[in-house]
């Protein structure tokens, strides 16, 4: 198998987050199986909890990923940004993303957004625009 690189990352620009249907854990299943082989079991985005609070709790819930020291190419990364209400850690929406290393730089592809859609951007820029880095995790 070749390597997977920034570029097998683009094809998946322009896809549109749909909540409830496409988000950001059904985007990280996609590209495990599409580019890396993988068959990864999350629930489906229609399966998953509703809300900031389920979010959190299913993405943590699954144990299907071993945290990383270190990033590397196809694995997860876990992010959060403070969702303006609540208390920590329970004010907390979660995000995942895949990672690919190009040129020094981490880059994560994930579903942003209704408005962005799928987006590939550098972990440096997510965190100066409010995300948080959990930590990154190789797939079981």
């Amino acid at each position: 198998m070749a390597a997977v690189t920034i570029r097998d990352a683009e094809r998946y620009l322009g896809m549109v987050y749909q909540p409830g249907v496409f988000d950001c854990a059904s985007l990280a299943v996609l590209v495990q199986h599409d580019l890396f082989g993988r068959t990864v079991s999350l629930p489906g985005a229609a399966d998953r909890a509703r809300g900031r609070r389920g979010q959190a709790r299913e993405i943590t819930r699954q144990h299907v990923a071993a945290p990383l020291s270190q990033p590397a190419t196809g694995c997860a990364v876990l992010l959060w940004q403070d969702a303006g209400f609540g208390e920590p850690p329970f004010n907390r929406q979660w995000h995942i993303g895949t990672v690919f290393l190009h040129q020094g730089a981490v880059w994560v592809l994930h579903a942003a957004n209704e408005t962005q859609g799928v987006a590939l951007k550098r972990l440096s820029d997510l965190t100066r625009q409010g995300m948080h880095l959990e930590g990154f995790y190789q797939w079981i």
